[in-house]
């Protein structure tokens, strides 16, 4: 896909054992509030493959690998890719940032009920869409 000007946020869906991981971000924090999946701003020039991995590793404690992407959605302040990601380590403890308050490992029908950000229901519905999803 061609690369965008426009300002990206990338995020990573991990799926262990048939959960998908949400963070809850934090009150005074952008979605304050709302569950939402690992990611944040990639810089301007930057991979966002690279991005999603290392804003992964600052907000949960765990290193991952960007694998798929799953949507890339554009919006009136960023452009967000959502890529499905890969354990590269243990999945447990999960150790918050400052940008989030509580973690949890959901089933994929949870994203879509609860007060979660928009784009993780798509992710969601993106990856079981793939053929020969794991």
């Amino acid at each position: 896909m061609p690369r965008s000007t426009q300002r990206q946020v990338a995020h990573g869906l991990l799926m262990v054992d048939g959960k998908i991981l949400v963070l809850r971000r934090a009150p005074g924090r952008a979605s304050g509030g709302r569950w939402d999946i690992p990611g944040g701003a990639v810089a301007p020039g930057g991979n966002a493959a690279r991005a999603v991995e290392r804003r992964f590793h600052e907000e949960t404690g765990l290193r991952v690998r960007a694998d798929a992407e799953l949507i890339r959605q554009p919006g009136s302040e960023a452009e967000t890719v959502i890529y499905l990601v890969r354990p590269a380590g243990p999945t447990e403890p999960v150790t918050l940032g400052p940008e989030s308050d509580a973690s949890a490992w959901i089933p994929p029908a949870g994203v879509f009920s609860g007060d979660v950000v928009p784009y993780v229901p798509l992710a969601v519905a993106a990856f079981q869409r793939r053929p020969g999803r794991r």
